[in-house]
């Protein structure tokens, strides 16, 4: 009868040994995750207040909509998906909690992701080359030995005379420049025209990639082609 009894014990206090491991793992994943409250609460963060309406054309954003995103801040910690925008005049991330927002200074942030068009895109800094300061964000839209990126560039001007009119506007400007990033490290301001992108691809791929570039139709004044294009020759390095 007692050794019935022990085979009994042993397999019940097995299971409860496993438990704690479980949920310390869920607890582990719970301090990771910031929750949108929890963000909140971190001196990272200031209100924007309300400002009335100006005579201002355009906007300081990448997108001017709020688009569903991730946050991760430079301590490693990434947010819950919520509503943010790329400011990029000023370079900083707004987050919109009702009917407030709230901005996240590109000094806290080390990366973040935002959800446009049912794709993710991922903005990243640390990239210092022509026209590019490294601690601006850039969106990153190939990853890989080889990384193909664009920088959103806003500006703003004040007093802009009208044509056939007394007044003068303020104006927001943004212009859009493009970079590579080779296999060795080095990162150059790419001009999205054939011959330019054919000289970064090494000699040994360029006859493949120009029947790709064929096959496909590839319109290199076009950065989604362009994309495209990368990603195929990024996958042949990655094959050799």
């Amino acid at each position: 009868m007692k050794k019935s009894l022990l085979l009994f014990i042993i397999p019940v206090m097995t299971v409860v040994l496993l438990v704690p491991t479980e949920n310390a793992t869920a607890q582990e994943r719970d301090r990771q995750t910031l929750s949108a409250d929890a963000l909140l609460q971190l001196e990272v963060m200031d209100r924007i207040p309300r400002v009335g309406a100006r005579d201002v054309r355009g906007h300081p954003f990448f997108l001017e909509e709020f688009k569903e995103g991730t946050v991760t801040l430079n301590n490693g910690r990434q947010t819950e998906v919520i509503e943010i925008r790329y400011n990029s005049y000023e370079n900083r991330v707004e987050y919109a909690d009702g009917f407030r927002t709230f901005a996240i200074s590109g000094d806290e942030i080390q990366e973040f992701e935002m959800r446009i068009d049912n794709r993710v895109y991922r903005f990243v800094k640390g990239y210092d080359a022509s026209r590019l300061d490294p601690d601006k964000f850039v969106m990153l839209l190939v990853d890989g030995d080889l990384r193909f990126f664009a920088n959103h560039v806003t500006s703003f001007q004040e007093n802009i005379p009208t044509y056939g009119q007394a007044t003068q506007i303020d104006e927001y400007m943004d212009d859009t420049y493009y970079y590579f990033k080779s296999p060795n490290g080095e990162v150059e301001r790419l001009r999205l025209r054939e011959r330019n992108i054919m000289r970064t691809v090494d000699e040994a791929y360029r006859s493949q990639m120009e029947r790709f570039a064929n096959e496909h139709d590839i319109d290199f004044s076009n950065a989604d082609d362009v994309t495209q294009f990368y990603r195929h020759y990024n996958s042949l390095l990655e094959d050799s």
